[in-house]
């Protein structure tokens, strides 16, 4: 019975020997070299387009739900740890920053701390001014971001990833303290933003995101209202223009794959003889 182990070995000397890059595979060699997970495939192909996006200011990664977008900027994190850009940020929800940082830790072997606001002005009170000097994963939430935005924006941060980033898609209406807050504070950042649900209410939540990694991309709002939000003639366009910066797995994409190893694991849970054979 052949294992799932074997069905991803194969998979992978399939993609290496067809690659038209061979430098693909080594772009990420340095997270592939510590991660303690099983890697799927495309999550690597989500890391990888991260990794060498045309678009010099960022990328959204939005695959749908359960597909493993921590794990996809995780690999992307400890690629650029490894190239020695380790002034990082992650933004996220405060209710996720802990969850953050055991995965960086325990899957990545990654250096993190959580900044918060009593920590930063217990540093401030003590005039440490080297809190953002931290050599590894910093781990904040929005409002913290937001809060204290001009410590933030003076700092010299490699890559700013912004986690459950749809919570910014009113940022094009100019009136949303939390998106305008972390738009200045990261503004001219390289980015990687990732959500599950790029667009939830409208096209314009999109633009939102686009807009908060390089303005240029789509324009400005009422250009793109008037070309994409009124004439369903035009959104081959966008999606054209859209892959420059946005990388999406669904997944009825990778159904048959993770069935399959889904399949094996029950196999193996309950009937381990299975697993020798």
């Amino acid at each position: 019975m052949i294992t799932a182990e074997e069905i991803k070995a194969k998979y992978w000397a399939l993609e290496v020997l067809s690659s038209h890059n061979q430098e693909d595979i080594n772009n990420i060699s340095g997270s592939l070299g510590t991660s303690k997970i099983d890697l799927n495939p495309h999550q690597i192909n989500a890391a990888m387009f991260a990794l060498q996006s045309p678009i010099s200011q960022g990328t959204i990664l939005a695959d749908e739900v359960g597909l493993g977008k921590t794990i996809e900027a995780g690999i992307v994190i400890s690629e650029y740890y490894s190239r020695g850009k380790n002034s990082i940020i992650v933004v996220a929800p405060a209710s996720l920053c802990q969850q953050w940082q055991t995965e960086m830790q325990d899957k990545f072997d990654l250096p993190t701390q959580i900044l918060d606001s009593k920590i930063i002005r217990d540093a401030e009170k003590k005039k440490n001014t080297d809190i953002l000097q931290f050599k590894g994963i910093t781990i904040c939430s929005y409002n913290c971001a937001v809060q204290f935005k001009k410590l933030m924006k003076d700092h010299d941060w490699d890559l700013v990833v912004i986690d459950e980033a749809h919570k910014l898609r009113n940022f094009y209406k100019g009136k949303t303290k939390i998106a305008e807050g972390i738009n200045e504070t990261f503004i001219g950042r390289k980015k990687l933003l990732l959500t599950a649900t790029p667009i939830q209410n409208s096209l314009m939540d999109i633009f939102s995101l686009v807009s908060i990694i390089d303005p240029s991309i789509l324009g400005n709002e009422y250009s793109f209202m008037e070309n994409y939000l009124y004439s369903e003639s035009h959104h081959e366009e966008l999606k054209r223009r859209l892959q420059c910066v946005l990388h999406r797995t669904l997944r009825r994409d990778v159904l048959e794959y993770i069935k399959y190893t889904n399949r094996e694991a029950m196999t193996v849970a309950f009937n381990p003889t299975k697993a020798e054979e």
